[in-house]
């Protein structure tokens, strides 16, 4: 069976790693929904900022980075 894992979980993320399962987050969620069009830029960066406040065991810098990249491209597009 082959597939890529969606999950949050630390624990689930580690186990996966090690069996060469491929893991995706939230994050992954949002650039695929951009991706497609599915949100704006602008949406993207009100509901990651929502979530972070929500759950602060997400990856904070990788977060910022999306920010400010999705920020530059709510200005450009």
């Amino acid at each position: 069976m082959s597939g890529v894992l969606l999950t949050g979980d630390g624990k689930l993320r580690k186990q996966a790693s090690k069996d060469n399962i491929e893991v995706r987050g939230i994050i992954y969620l949002f650039d695929v929904l951009l991706n497609q069009n599915l949100i704006s830029f602008q949406d993207a960066v009100e509901k990651i900022k929502q979530l972070i406040l929500l759950n602060n065991r997400l990856p904070k810098k990788e977060i910022d980075k999306r920010v400010e990249l999705w920020n530059d491209e709510k200005h450009v597009g």
